[in-house]
């Protein structure tokens, strides 16, 4: 078993050495700014910062990109019982609405390269540790692949009912609730915390006695709490000040030098997005497979244009 820990913890640190060598879905939220409002009488104004902040693209890719940081249950509705404790190797992928050809799409204007994936895959290790009274607490860390973003995790959860083996009462499921959250941190832009209550249903099946089949189903509500700091324009100032320009000229020279900027509109010191609260449902199925001690365990869930499935391979202590 401690082999086994020992090889699960050096496989994700190869994943995350990985995906770390670039960085190309690091978020740039200064290309979110809405050239048709920005006009030159609106960056005159007290509060050009949030007017030229385009907020329905920050919603829309707070939405998308909250799923996927959305904390993932993985694990059937039974828990660990008091003495118990779980360590796993865990790993998501979450299908996000992105495009590489269309400049307006959200992702193409919020990625640092403009070449955004189709998925947000994001790897975990994840720790659970049985109490008595049938609660769980658990804890994970949790690296964005292809940025320089990472999610500190925790979770609780209470069986309502498990353990019913024998008799007319085996026929019942187990059942769970949990709470959790997840806090992304390494994004000086983006300021996200991710939490989640869910319900699942689950009932173990055992196979020749060497293994147990546990298939599991349940719901869960996400709310996800997206907001940002003052996001600096003119990024080649090594003063920080933004970078001014004169935009007095010519309407061509005001959309190319005012609007056009690389960075957002370079007439503009900051931008600033209010915060966001983004409530979504979504459905989950899985199944456990057990072997002695090692857990592998599958999983997808479903919401309305999103889609996430995951792998979780673990030892149970």
């Amino acid at each position: 078993m401690r082999n086994s820990a020992c090889l699960a913890a050096t496989l994700c640190v190869l994943a995350f050495a990985g995906a770390a060598r670039a960085n190309p879905m690091d978020l740039t939220l200064s290309r979110l700014y809405d050239a048709g409002r920005c006009t030159r009488e609106a960056l005159g104004q007290p509060n050009a910062s949030s007017i030229c902040a385009d907020q329905d693209a920050f919603r829309e890719l707070s939405r998308e990109f909250g799923l996927a940081m959305a904390p993932g249950l993985l694990a059937p509705a039974e828990t660990l019982g008091y003495a118990g404790f779980y360590l796993a190797l865990e790993g998501t992928l979450t299908t996000i609405n992105s495009s590489s050809d269309d400049r307006t799409n959200v992702w193409f204007r919020a990625t640092e390269d403009q070449n955004p994936d189709k998925v947000l895959f994001v790897p975990s290790i994840h720790a659970r540790k049985g109490l008595p009274f049938s609660f769980e607490l658990g804890t994970s860390v949790s690296y964005v692949a292809a940025t320089e973003q990472v999610l500190l995790g925790a979770d609780i959860r209470w069986a309502i009912l498990e353990g019913y083996r024998t008799g007319w009462k085996a026929y019942f499921p187990d059942i769970s609730v949990r709470g959790a959250v997840n806090r992304l941190t390494g994004d000086d832009e983006m300021d996200l915390t991710v939490w989640s209550v869910d319900v699942a249903l689950s009932h173990p099946f055992a196979v020749s006695g060497m293994m147990t089949i546990t298939p599991y189903a349940g719901y869960q509500f996400i709310q996800t709490i997206a907001d940002t700091s003052l996001v600096l324009n003119g990024m080649n100032d090594p003063a920080g000040a933004g970078t001014l320009i004169d935009c007095s000229g010519n309407r061509d020279e005001y959309q190319t030098n005012c609007v056009g900027g690389v960075y957002g509109p370079p007439g503009l010191r900051y931008l600033e997005f209010d915060r966001e609260y983004i409530d979504r449902h979504r459905g989950f199925v899985g199944v456990r497979l057990m072997y002695e001690h090692l857990a592998s365990i599958f999983q997808a869930a479903f919401t309305d244009g999103q889609y996430s499935f995951g792998l979780s391979l673990g030892m149970d202590y």
